[in-house]
């Protein structure tokens, strides 16, 4: 009977902790977060560019299929 109620006891306390510690805020992002953040920005800079490339030969070849429909 002693052992079960120092298990309750425990089981208490810990779960006590754990209710504490989910108020915590979260922490600043990391400078690997940073990082990311910046490769992720670069990388759509790049697909935006490669986009109008494509756009532009696309509208190109289409002039050179059919130069009357302009």
């Amino acid at each position: 009977m002693n052992k079960s109620r120092t298990l309750s006891a425990a089981f208490l306390v810990s779960l006590a902790l754990a209710a504490c510690g989910s108020e915590q805020q979260p922490a600043e992002p990391s400078a690997r977060d940073a990082a990311y953040s910046e490769a992720l920005e670069k990388a759509r800079s790049v697909e935006a560019t490669l986009q109008q490339q494509k756009d532009n030969l696309d509208q190109t070849l289409q002039q050179a299929e059919n130069p009357t429909a302009e």
